[in-house]
């Protein structure tokens, strides 16, 4: 008997495709159970771009590409009477993760959500999805931001997960089209500025403190950590593979190369002397409960972060 495919969800723009076709590809490939892809873009050039880019995938019936007029004619329907929803979808494109996703999944069916910058270098399986509740990648340090939007936040009553990413997150209850509604409200759009794809990552961490769940197991799925000194080497003339090369891949379910590491893992996987990929990370890794981040501790990072950022500048300025 065939094995269902379990449901991955994608969304990025032609564009992206540098990597994204690199990274989606190792997780097709590199996965131990079935997966289905379907991959939310932008407009019909952009559909072309990605059918073509996964064209083996898509004949074998692997991947599906749908349009962002696709997912707005679904929207009409799915959020009904949601003004804030349909308000925050004209947002910041990455705020789409949060929205769009449920759009083109059956009630009550696992997603599992990735972005296009997540690569696989070895064979592996998802956790098990709970059935409430979200697992998300664990992040440090965190994504909230920007400051304002923080803070407008916790004024409105919301308590937020520290260290939450969205490189890989699974759940099957769907966040809550009008949990999100009277977020927008209470929080209010005016703080919420439509340039900031960080607006998500708020979103993410109120929610897995609604919903629960918990942080996959950050030994094996990895968050790209860009400290400081890591920043700091870069401006004095360090290559940006090498930062890259000193994951243990080896041991690794996914490396999310958020940033700039996006690129350098691009230019890594371009040299040949370091194979990264081909090993076998099996096993389940249960999930860590989320540690909620208080105001003190986001007010305390303020005011720490500043004076690093400083120090940075004087460094490139020596340069």
């Amino acid at each position: 008997m065939n094995t269902p495919a379990r449901q991955v969800y994608c969304i990025f723009g032609g564009h992206a495709l540098r990597y994204a076709r690199t990274c989606l590809q190792s997780m097709l490939d590199n996965s131990l159970d079935p997966l289905h892809l379907t991959v939310i873009t932008d407009g019909p050039e952009d559909v072309k771009l990605i059918k073509e880019a996964f064209r083996v995938y898509k004949e074998r019936g692997h991947v599906s590409v749908f349009s962002r007029r696709d997912a707005d004619e679904r929207a009409v329907a799915y959020y009904k009477g949601l003004d804030s929803v349909a308000w925050f979808r004209t947002g910041h494109p990455c705020w789409l993760k949060i929205t769009d996703p449920p759009l083109f999944s059956e009630p009550n069916h696992e997603m599992i959500l990735v972005d296009p910058d997540v690569y696989f270098p070895n064979r592996f399986r998802f956790e098990q999805t709970p059935a409430r509740g979200i697992l998300l990648m664990r992040q440090k340090p965190n994504c909230l931001f920007p400051p304002n939007s923080v803070r407008a936040t916790f004024r409105a009553g919301y308590a937020m997960a520290d260290h939450t990413d969205i490189g890989v997150a699974q759940l099957v209850e769907p966040l809550s089209g009008h949990w999100l509604d009277e977020l927008v409200r209470r929080v209010g759009r005016d703080n919420l500025p439509t340039w900031s794809m960080h607006i998500e990552s708020i979103v993410w961490a109120a929610w897995a403190i609604h919903a629960g769940g918990g942080y996959l197991d950050q030994k094996v799925w990895k968050c790209w950590h860009n400290a400081h000194w890591k920043r700091m080497a870069l401006r004095l003339g360090m290559p940006g593979w090498k930062a890259v090369a000193s994951e243990q891949f080896e041991s690794l379910k996914c490396l999310h190369a958020t940033g700039p590491a996006k690129d350098m893992l691009m230019m890594l996987l371009g040299r040949d002397e370091r194979p990264i990929t081909g090993g076998r990370v099996e096993g389940t890794y249960p999930p860590d409960g989320y540690v909620r981040y208080p105001r003190w501790r986001f007010e305390a990072a303020r005011m720490v972060k500043g004076p690093l950022i400083g120090l940075g500048r004087i460094v490139a300025r020596l340069k």
